[in-house]
């Protein structure tokens, strides 16, 4: 029974240091062009559809990510894809406005079409 007990403790807490692992990529979006000035929020890489109005730069950590930028406020329009690496601070700078971005700890989700 104590063994089971044990067992079960320790599976959980694996199971808790795993889940922990995987979410830590994050990244964040500033209002100047080195990661400076105002700080937006912290958001997961997760594929979720973010503003990036006002901001001018962004910064992943966790380590590599893709970074898709759109024209639309909401993920649609023009889009281009970028790779970056851990707390790499990026100037946002595609020749056009950007209104939104997702971000993704997969390298294959740059490669989609």
């Amino acid at each position: 029974m104590l063994f089971n007990t044990f067992f079960t403790s320790l599976t959980f807490a694996a199971t808790l240091a795993i889940s922990s692992v995987q979410a830590t990529n994050t990244i964040v979006a500033y209002g100047n062009d080195d990661c400076t000035g105002s700080v937006g929020n912290t958001v997961n890489c997760d594929n979720s559809c973010h503003s990036f109005a006002g901001r001018h730069s962004i910064q992943p950590s966790g380590g590599t990510n893709c970074i898709q930028y759109y024209t639309g406020s909401d993920c649609s329009g023009s889009r281009i894809n970028v790779f970056s690496y851990n707390d790499m601070c990026l100037k946002v700078d595609t020749g056009g406005p950007v209104g939104s971005f997702r971000c993704k700890s997969d390298s294959n989700f740059c490669q989609d079409v």
